[in-house]
């Protein structure tokens, strides 16, 4: 769940909560033991967000962006949904849209202090993440607008990267998207997991409510449900 406002032209502010209401996976033991399943619903951390839109897309050109979430432990640690410390997430934005279709290209690095989890040591990460999203506009049906989104997400361990998969982590998500309010869009879709690192989940089914402010006058209106420079979640 999550929502944004603009508070200039370039720039926006947001805030949003993961929250699984469902997920499956055993918790990793080093000894080779069953240590029984993770909690199959549980609440991740509340995150904070600012913008700033380098360059806005348009119809010949890509779009950059800055952004930078703060991340609060607020979460459910033994689901995988939450870090015992404050984390900063700096990523750099690559957005481009070629007629219904939308790209995006995320690079960041998260920066945390090292924690550990189930005796798993989770710290710094280098992260990844490539989207692509489809807009179908049936004007025949009661809900005209529809979204369909796809992204892969990779993380390595910035401090050792790519020396060891039990620590890499990489996920699936695909999902529809429609619009169901002024402003408000809602999105099902699911994770899958495609490398068993840990904290990676078999499935995850999702449930997302956007919501996005009207912009400020003078700033040029977007196709309906088009958030430039956004990141997908």
């Amino acid at each position: 769940i999550g929502g944004s406002v603009h508070l200039f032209r370039e720039l926006s502010i947001g805030a949003h909560i993961h929250i699984a209401l469902y997920q499956d996976g055993s918790k990793p033991n080093l000894a080779g033991e069953d240590a029984g399943r993770i909690d199959s619903q549980a609440v991740g951390n509340v995150t904070l967000s600012g913008k700033y839109v380098i360059k806005p897309e348009s119809k010949t050109g890509y779009g950059y962006a800055v952004v930078v979430p703060i991340t609060l432990p607020t979460g459910t640690k033994e689901a995988y949904m939450s870090r015992a410390a404050i984390a900063l997430d700096p990523t750099f934005v690559v957005a481009r849209t070629l007629g219904s279709w939308r790209g995006l290209l995320n690079v960041g690095t998260r920066l945390q202090d090292t924690q550990t989890t189930y005796n798993l040591k989770d710290g710094p990460v280098f992260h990844v993440a490539a989207a692509a999203s489809y807009h179908a506009n049936l004007p025949k049906l009661a809900i005209s607008h529809y979204w369909f989104d796809v992204a892969v997400n990779w993380q390595t361990p910035l401090t050792s990267p790519l020396q060891d998969s039990f620590h890499e982590r990489i996920e699936l998500f695909a999902a529809l998207r429609v619009p169901v309010g002024r402003g408000l869009h809602a999105q099902f879709g699911t994770g899958l997991g495609l490398w068993p690192g840990f904290g990676v989940p078999v499935l995850r089914p999702m449930l997302v409510l956007r919501y996005t402010a009207p912009k400020p006058a003078g700033v040029k209106a977007q196709r309906p449900g088009k958030d430039p420079l956004g990141v997908p979640g």
